[in-house]
């Protein structure tokens, strides 16, 4: 798995320097069966760092009806990466 590097702006701003595509890409590899330690040591995350971003994403998408169509962005972009994970069957060297 490669490391995701997306510019952040607006409602992609990164929290915890994460991404929200990043985000996706993390629990994507995470709903696959990769360890979230593994997923992490691979993006480069420290873990609190990434439980900070975790709690931020999953707040800010509940509280901001206007991020909406940016969830489902988000939606988009983990069934994107979970089909991949899903396909490669094995984390890329």
């Amino acid at each position: 798995m490669a490391a995701i590097k997306e510019p952040a702006a607006g409602a992609q701003e990164a929290s915890e320097g994460v991404s929200l595509a990043q985000y996706a890409a993390v629990r994507a590899a995470v709903a696959e069966g990769f360890p979230l330690a593994d997923v992490l040591a691979v993006e480069g995350l420290r873990p609190r760092a990434f439980a900070r971003a975790d709690l931020h994403w999953k707040e800010r998408l509940a509280a901001e009806p206007e991020l909406l169509a940016e969830y489902a962005r988000w939606q988009e972009l983990y069934r994107s990466y979970h089909a991949h994970f899903t396909k490669r069957g094995a984390p890329a060297e």
